[in-house]
Protein backbone atom coordinates (compact mmCIF):
# COMPACT_ATOMS: atom_id res chain seq x y z
CA UNK A 1 0.00 0.00 0.00
CA UNK A 2 1.38 3.02 -1.16
CA UNK A 3 0.06 5.23 1.98
CA UNK A 4 1.42 3.10 4.40
CA UNK A 5 5.03 3.14 3.01
CA UNK A 6 4.91 6.56 2.76
CA UNK A 7 3.67 7.00 6.29
CA UNK A 8 6.44 4.25 7.29
CA UNK A 9 8.99 6.63 5.37
CA UNK A 10 7.82 10.09 6.90
CA UNK A 11 8.12 8.04 10.17
CA UNK A 12 11.50 7.22 9.89
CA UNK A 13 13.00 10.29 8.29
CA UNK A 14 10.68 12.78 9.76
CA UNK A 15 9.85 14.54 6.40
CA UNK A 16 9.16 13.72 2.66
CA UNK A 17 10.13 16.21 0.61
CA UNK A 18 9.93 15.98 -3.53
CA UNK A 19 12.36 18.46 -5.54
CA UNK A 20 9.47 19.80 -7.40
CA UNK A 21 11.77 20.80 -10.66
CA UNK A 22 12.13 16.69 -11.10
CA UNK A 23 8.62 16.13 -10.65
CA UNK A 24 8.08 18.49 -13.80
CA UNK A 25 10.82 17.05 -15.94
CA UNK A 26 9.05 13.55 -15.14
CA UNK A 27 5.80 14.42 -15.62
CA UNK A 28 6.37 16.47 -19.04
CA UNK A 29 8.70 12.97 -19.90
CA UNK A 30 5.59 10.64 -19.20
CA UNK A 31 2.81 13.05 -21.27
CA UNK A 32 5.67 13.09 -24.39
CA UNK A 33 6.09 9.11 -24.02
CA UNK A 34 2.64 8.82 -24.18
CA UNK A 35 1.63 11.38 -26.98
CA UNK A 36 -0.31 13.69 -24.35
CA UNK A 37 0.08 17.57 -23.98
CA UNK A 38 1.97 18.53 -21.03
CA UNK A 39 -0.53 20.80 -19.33
CA UNK A 40 0.97 20.18 -15.65
CA UNK A 41 0.11 18.23 -12.98
CA UNK A 42 -3.61 19.45 -12.59
CA UNK A 43 -4.43 18.11 -15.43
CA UNK A 44 -3.90 14.67 -14.36
CA UNK A 45 -7.03 15.59 -12.15
CA UNK A 46 -9.12 16.11 -15.09
CA UNK A 47 -8.30 13.30 -17.05
CA UNK A 48 -8.70 11.22 -14.10
CA UNK A 49 -12.46 12.47 -13.56
CA UNK A 50 -12.98 12.43 -17.04
CA UNK A 51 -11.75 8.49 -17.72
CA UNK A 52 -13.29 7.05 -14.39
CA UNK A 53 -16.65 9.06 -15.07
CA UNK A 54 -17.13 7.44 -18.62
CA UNK A 55 -15.72 4.11 -17.62
CA UNK A 56 -18.21 4.46 -14.47
CA UNK A 57 -21.15 5.09 -16.95
CA UNK A 58 -19.62 1.86 -19.59
CA UNK A 59 -20.89 -0.11 -16.41
CA UNK A 60 -24.39 1.32 -16.50
CA UNK A 61 -24.50 0.33 -12.56
CA UNK A 62 -24.36 3.74 -11.22
CA UNK A 63 -27.06 6.51 -12.11
CA UNK A 64 -25.07 9.84 -13.34
CA UNK A 65 -25.13 11.60 -9.73
CA UNK A 66 -23.97 8.60 -7.59
CA UNK A 67 -21.29 8.51 -11.00
CA UNK A 68 -20.11 11.87 -9.83
CA UNK A 69 -20.50 11.21 -5.61
CA UNK A 70 -18.47 8.44 -6.42
CA UNK A 71 -15.74 10.23 -7.88
CA UNK A 72 -16.12 12.88 -5.96
CA UNK A 73 -15.14 10.98 -2.77
CA UNK A 74 -12.20 9.03 -4.75
CA UNK A 75 -10.78 12.74 -5.01
CA UNK A 76 -11.29 13.74 -1.97
CA UNK A 77 -13.46 16.24 -2.58
CA UNK A 78 -16.89 15.14 -1.14
CA UNK A 79 -19.05 17.34 -3.01
CA UNK A 80 -20.42 16.21 -6.72
CA UNK A 81 -20.56 19.68 -8.46
CA UNK A 82 -16.54 20.00 -7.88
CA UNK A 83 -16.68 16.21 -9.94
CA UNK A 84 -18.92 18.24 -12.99
CA UNK A 85 -16.40 21.08 -12.66
CA UNK A 86 -14.17 18.66 -14.14
CA UNK A 87 -16.67 17.00 -16.75
CA UNK A 88 -17.17 20.41 -17.66
CA UNK A 89 -14.23 21.22 -19.58
CA UNK A 90 -14.47 17.90 -21.48
CA UNK A 91 -18.19 18.54 -22.53
CA UNK A 92 -16.93 22.19 -23.71
CA UNK A 93 -14.75 20.36 -25.75
CA UNK A 94 -16.89 18.38 -27.33
CA UNK A 95 -19.73 21.01 -28.13
CA UNK A 96 -16.40 23.05 -29.86
CA UNK A 97 -15.78 19.80 -32.11
CA UNK A 98 -19.47 18.95 -33.29
CA UNK A 99 -20.19 22.89 -33.80
CA UNK A 100 -16.42 23.51 -35.74
CA UNK A 101 -15.90 19.99 -37.77
CA UNK A 102 -19.55 18.24 -37.49
CA UNK A 103 -21.81 20.52 -38.47
CA UNK A 104 -19.72 22.17 -41.09
CA UNK A 105 -18.80 18.47 -42.42
CA UNK A 106 -22.36 17.77 -42.40
CA UNK A 107 -23.22 21.03 -44.99
CA UNK A 108 -20.04 20.18 -47.47
CA UNK A 109 -22.07 16.37 -47.59
CA UNK A 110 -25.07 17.69 -48.17
CA UNK A 111 -24.01 20.75 -50.93
CA UNK A 112 -22.09 18.19 -52.67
Amino acid sequence: DTYKELEDYVKEKGEFKIDKNAYRADLKSAAAKSGQEYTGSHGLRWNFAQDRFNGLQEKGNLTYEQALKQISEEMGHHRADITEHYLRKCLKMIIFIYINVVIPLKIVCVIN
